[in-house]
């Protein structure tokens, strides 16, 4: 019986997924997103679709790109491209306290108008923390701020499945006082 319960514990232990002991910001990412917007008379939602990537430049610190492309009702198209710095702070063994500074630029088409090009500025502080060798949580707040669209600020988080050292899967869910945008990822670890 005891052979048996040893053999069972070892199968387990190397079927399941596992990380490394620390978070790793080396990674690319794809995802999509479903955006509800409600601002005023305003109703509308869309389909983004996305690809971000992360590099670690140092022991804390990181740099970081992103574009995304969401198709609105109504004709809408909206694009966005953002790079940026980041610097990760451990606070234990498994938990990372984060900032992010960026640049962005949108690009607003509609159907029988000109498009409007935007520029600014974007902040985000949040925590990551692996709460089993195959689950991470993440939690951000986010602050935006465009030259001509104005500023916002936003809440988010999520979960991350680390199917192996490589793989993860992950979902998410972002709101601030207008939108609501939730999605799925895939994201590979380098």
């Amino acid at each position: 019986k005891m052979k048996r319960l040893i053999t069972l514990a070892a199968v387990l232990l190397l079927s399941a997924p596992v990380m490394a002991g620390s978070l790793s910001y080396n990674y690319i990412e794809g995802g999509y997103k479903r955006i509800e917007l409600d601002a005023g008379p305003f109703d509308v939602s869309a389909d983004a679709f996305s690809i971000d990537g992360s590099f670690e430049i140092g022991e804390n610190a990181f740099v970081f790109a992103g574009y995304s492309t969401a198709d609105f009702d109504e004709g809408i198209d909206l694009s966005e491209f953002d790079i940026g710095v980041g610097y990760a702070v451990p606070i234990s063994n498994n938990t990372d306290f984060y900032g992010k500074l960026a640049w962005i630029t949108t690009e607003l088409d509609a159907n029988g108008f000109n498009s409007l090009d935007d520029s600014g500025i974007g902040a985000a502080i949040g925590l990551r923390s692996l709460i089993s060798p195959a689950f991470e949580v993440f939690g951000e707040i986010s602050y935006v701020d465009l030259d001509d669209a104005g500023d916002g600020t936003a809440i988010g988080g999520g979960a991350w499945w680390n199917l192996n050292e490589v793989l993860s899967l992950g979902l998410d869910i972002q709101v601030d006082d207008d939108v609501t945008a939730y999605g799925a990822a895939v994201r590979f670890y380098f």
